[in-house]
C-alpha cells in the first residue's frame, strides 16, 4: 500500500469515528424546546435539604454525550439513568459498610407528556439500608 492510500484510509477512519457520536445522538429522542416537547431537568431548586441535583447520562440504555442537567424530549415512556451530584451527604459517607451494590438507585421510568416539565432529583432516605439514595420525580409543572 502506498503512503497516499494509507493516509486516505486513516483520514476516512478518523472522520467515521468523529461522526459516530452524532449518529447516536440523532437516534435519541431529543426534541426542540416548545409546546410539542417535554422538559426533564435535574437542577436543584432548594439547597440544604436531602435532595440533590442530577445529570442525565442515559436514556433507554443509550449513553448521552456531555453532562446535561436538562433535556427536551419527545413525549413518550423512557427509562432515564442519572448521575447524582451528592455534596456533603448525610453521615459524610456515600457508601455505608452494610450497603450492598444496588444498580437501580439512579434509574427512573417516566411517561412524559408534551408541554410539561419534570424535575428529577436524587433523594437521601435513611430507611433504605442497601442504597440510601434514590432517584425521584420531585415535581411536574406546565411549561409556560
Amino acid at each position: 500500500m502506498n503512503r497516499l492510500t494509507l493516509a486516505s484510509l486513516s483520514t476516512l477512519l478518523i472522520l467515521m469515528l468523529a461522526a459516530a457520536p452524532q449518529v447516536q445522538a440523532q437516534s435519541l429522542p431529543f426534541a426542540s424546546s416548545g409546546p410539542d416537547a417535554a422538559l426533564i431537568t435535574g437542577r436543584l431548586g432548594k439547597p440544604g435539604s436531602d435532595l440533590y441535583a442530577v445529570q442525565f447520562i442515559e436514556i433507554d440504555g443509550r449513553n448521552i454525550a456531555g453532562d446535561r442537567d436538562y433535556i427536551w424530549l419527545k413525549p413518550g415512556r423512557y427509562t432515564i439513568k442519572v448521575r447524582m451530584l451528592v455534596s456533603n451527604p448525610p453521615g459524610l459517607n456515600f457508601r455505608r459498610p452494610e450497603q450492598k451494590y444496588v444498580d437501580d438507585y439512579n434509574v427512573i421510568e417516566l411517561d412524559l407528556e408534551a408541554g410539561k416539565s419534570y424535575r428529577i432529583l436524587g433523594q437521601y432516605d435513611e430507611k433504605r439500608t442497601h442504597a440510601p439514595y434514590q432517584t425521584i420525580l420531585y415535581r411536574v409543572t406546565e411549561n409556560n
